[in-house]
């Protein structure tokens, strides 16, 4: 029974293959500059969050530091 399953599962895989729809190759530089303007957009956003992300750490690192220094306080 598991072997049919396991049959049918390859047979699927191989007619989704084969009868994928196929792209225009004429097109290609379009689409590596779209692809790569995409990544761009995506490395640009990821920059801007760990930016955001170590602001707040330093922020917070400066609210801790000013915490423990009022109440440790020497009298």
């Amino acid at each position: 029974m598991d072997g049919l399953i396991i049959c049918l599962l390859v047979v699927i895989i191989a007619l989704q293959v084969f009868f994928r729809p196929r792209k225009d190759h004429s097109d290609i530089a379009g689409e590596l500059k779209r692809l790569l303007d995409e990544m761009q957009r995506s490395f640009e956003r990821i920059e801007k969050n760990f930016r955001e992300d170590f602001r707040l750490n330093r922020e917070e690192g400066r609210i801790v530091a000013r915490v423990q220094l009022f109440r440790h306080k020497p009298e």
